[in-house]
């Protein structure tokens, strides 16, 4: 199974009459990944393509789009469900006047090796953005799989496995090829990716802060303190950016390499805006077995809503005894709240090490997935920094298994690639410990777990999994959620 990387930027360009684009980079370039970017136009810049030549490339897209391959169907079925890309554009697009469409062209890269991947989404992104793609809003591109060097002669660097070192590698030629299609069509570009959400007027803000840099040279100005996400470039300097990439590829991630980049062009230390305007909103990553519910606390609109990354689906929970040695902090915030599927939440005023939550079951149960969430859910204050979650087959919850780790607060064992296959699952306990002390309080917001006949009928239903004998591997989990999209919890929602 492929991963499927999805790479996105946006630019300004004043009066443009363009239809979607699906392109080939046909280029002596050597690399593939994961992005999204936007680019800031003024009114004297090149305005691309004729209209008879994009209309001409849309015609051969059109008919690629028909040739995919016998599992197009099934394929199609899936992924019509929203997924954080279409979230992301969503917000793009309701975050932005009329007027501010005139400035913007979102360009998103369709980077995988899997080409019936590739032409479904764009075909999907076409179908429910159409208008958005014939004004030239929109853009799609991929880039040829040969023009990609071999990544199984890399070498690891900092400490990565190798499948993280392949994956960050891709990425870094990625993004360079994104620079380098957009380079031509701005004068700013911004890098994004397909799992954020936008501020209200955020191009007002943008255009704001640029005025104000005028005592200063720069090279980079950021949007958001996550990674690469929000980081703006002058489209005169993307083919030395790209080169760097390009150049650097397989030696450091590309938010590390961004300090460099920073100081070989000349710019002495990170020019942040006050706030960020754009919010990470997803939980799965591209790279397989990653959980990333990383939010951005300086975001604008941050506190006006439910976070996304805090969002849980009802479990099949059922009655259970629940043991612990946490202290609540007030009587309004009870243990039993957190695994209850109720509206509140267990707020305890001690967690350090040695100190556990436990759910006893009745009986033993076939266990398919469990999601804990911690935090609170508009602003993910006190969460869980140090723990793991841990399963036993015996009321006394003895003789526990480390399953997962917590990562920024979170568990979702479907995402980390646990798997619990019967008859040896058995579970009758299921412990959330402590690893060590941390100042905050711990909000133990939901505990939901889903049993495993339940995963099966849905499965079967949709006829997309390969099971063997009763169990079911995670390249499949996997592919059912890149299909789905956003949230595999869709999975187990009737």
């Amino acid at each position: 199974m492929n991963y499927n990387w999805l790479n996105f930027s946006c630019s300004l360009n004043l009066g443009r009459n363009l239809t979607c684009v699906y392109r080939q980079i046909d280029a002596s370039l050597q690399i593939t990944e994961q992005p999204e970017s936007m680019v800031i136009h003024d009114n004297n810049m090149n305005k691309g393509p004729s209209q008879s030549d994009v209309k001409d490339r849309a015609k051969s897209f059109a008919h690629k789009v028909e040739v995919i391959n016998k599992n197009r169907e099934k394929m199609s079925r899936l992924s019509n469900e929203k997924g954080y890309l279409y979230e992301t554009l969503d917000s793009l697009i309701e975050n932005t006047s009329d007027e501010d469409k005139e400035e913007i062209t979102v360009v998103i890269f369709v980077a995988d090796f899997n080409t019936s991947w590739n032409l479904l989404t764009a075909q999907n992104i076409y179908n429910t953005y159409k208008n958005f793609c014939e004004s030239g809003f929109i853009h799609v591109i991929h880039a040829k799989s040969k023009i990609y060097p071999p990544f199984s002669k890399l070498e690891r660097t900092f400490n990565d496995p190798m499948p993280r070192v392949v994956w960050r590698s891709k990425q870094n030629i990625d993004f360079a090829l994104l620079m380098l299609y957009t380079k031509s069509i701005s004068v700013y570009y911004m890098q994004l990716e397909d799992d954020v959400i936008s501020a209200k007027s955020f191009l007002k803000d943008i255009k704001k802060f640029i005025v104000q840099q005028t005592k200063q040279k720069w090279v980079c100005l950021e949007f958001s303190k996550l990674g690469f996400i929000g980081k703006l470039f002058r489209t005169n300097l993307l083919d030395k950016v790209a080169n760097i990439l390009l150049t650097l590829f397989d030696v450091m991630p590309c938010d590390i390499l961004l300090g460099s980049i920073r100081d070989l062009l000349g710019q002495k230390k990170p020019i942040h805006s006050k706030q960020s305007l754009f919010q990470h909103i997803g939980k799965v990553s591209s790279l397989k077995n990653k959980i990333m519910p990383s939010i951005d606390n300086t975001f604008k609109e941050l506190g006006s809503r439910v976070l996304d990354v805090m969002r849980v689906p009802r479990g099949d929970n059922p009655d259970a005894k629940i043991e612990t040695n946490l202290r609540a902090a007030t009587n309004e915030y009870l243990p039993e709240y957190a695994y209850k599927n109720s509206s509140s939440f267990f707020w305890a005023s001690d967690p350090g090490p040695g100190k556990y939550y436990r759910i006893i079951f009745d009986k033993p149960l076939d266990i398919s997935q469990i999601i804990v969430s911690t935090g609170d859910r508009m602003k993910k204050n006190d969460i869980l920094k140090f723990g793991s979650l841990k399963v036993g087959k015996t009321k006394q919850c003895d003789h526990l298994t480390e399953v997962a780790k917590f990562v920024e607060g979170h568990v979702d064992t479907l995402i980390q690639g646990v798997t619990f296959p019967p008859p040896s699952n058995n579970i009758q306990c299921i412990s959330i410990d402590i690893k060590k002390s941390q100042r905050n309080w711990l909000v133990i917001d939901k505990i939901s777990y889903f049993d495993v006949q339940y995963l099966y009928s849905y499965f079967k239903t949709f006829g997309v999994m390969q099971l063997s004998g009763s169990s079911i591997s995670w390249t499949d989990s996997y592919f059912i959620n890149k299909y789905f999209g956003s949230h595999i919890y869709a999975l187990f929602i009737a």
